[in-house]
């Protein structure tokens, strides 16, 4: 069975960056992530500088990501405030345009298409 949007949707698709497929890994966005998620545990959890890039690295080894190891663990967060703290930091500077292939056209933001 194949997943329907609903009619009034305004997205056509969406597409995920997985494994730097859309930003690549010199962008520079991966180290930011990585330095907001070490900062989200120092801030919140009261953790050295040392020890939140230790329980990053460890909870990512262990559970696949870092938010989803802090919820195994019991620890109260909430997957919004997570996300909005570690994506919206510092990383929007270190992004550069996704060109559409064969052009010198940046992928600019989705809209939805006229076949509806």
């Amino acid at each position: 069975m194949a997943l329907q949007c609903p009619a009034n949707s305004p997205f056509d698709c969406v597409l995920l960056d997985l494994d730097d497929t859309m930003y690549p890994g010199g962008t520079g966005i991966g180290p930011a992530l990585k330095r907001n998620i070490d900062e989200f545990l120092i801030d919140g959890f009261g953790l050295a500088a040392d020890m939140a890039a230790s329980l990053r690295a460890e909870l990512f080894r262990t559970h696949g990501s870092t938010l989803a190891g802090l919820i195994a663990l019991g620890h109260d967060v909430h997957p919004d405030e997570y996300h909005r703290y570690v994506s919206a930091r510092n990383t929007r500077r270190t992004q550069t345009p996704t060109f559409i292939p064969g052009t010198n056209r940046p992928l600019g933001p989705l809209a939805k298409s006229s076949r509806s």
